[in-house]
């Protein structure tokens, strides 16, 4: 049996695409641990046998670039890779899996005062693809 035409494909993707950049001008101020966006569409709409691959294909690349817009390093916000001799599993006496992989960034924030904020990202996991 033939399936149904969705009706209004375009404007939906088109309303979906304008909200994503909406909401992600900027990362928001008063976030304290993570922040949350939903796609703005409904599941069924993305999961759906008729929507086409290339409008889910195009939300996906739009969320990969907002995400790089936030995270852009700037005069700011700089992260450099650590020391291969830096190992915080052997720091901290950590029992890590044999699959995952660790690594560890310098993150340094500068404000608009010129201070600057030193810390340190370790991310865990299969990071296969981060050099």
């Amino acid at each position: 049996m033939r399936e149904k035409k969705v009706r209004g494909m375009k404007r939906k993707t088109q309303q979906i695409i304008k909200e994503m950049n909406a909401n992600t001008q900027s990362f928001p101020a008063n976030v304290s641990d993570y922040w949350h966006l939903p796609l703005p569409a409904a599941y069924d709409f993305m999961t759906s046998n008729r929507t086409p691959k290339k409008i889910k294909r195009l939300c996906i690349q739009t969320l990969l670039n907002r995400a790089e817009h936030l995270i852009r390093q700037d005069e700011y916000q700089t992260w450099l890779p650590l020391s291969d001799q830096r190992n915080i599993q052997k720091e901290w006496d950590l029992s890590v899996a044999q699959n995952m992989r660790t690594i560890g960034f310098k993150e340094v924030i500068t404000d608009d005062d010129e201070v600057s904020y030193e810390g340190e990202r370790w991310f865990m996991g299969e990071l296969d693809d981060i050099k």
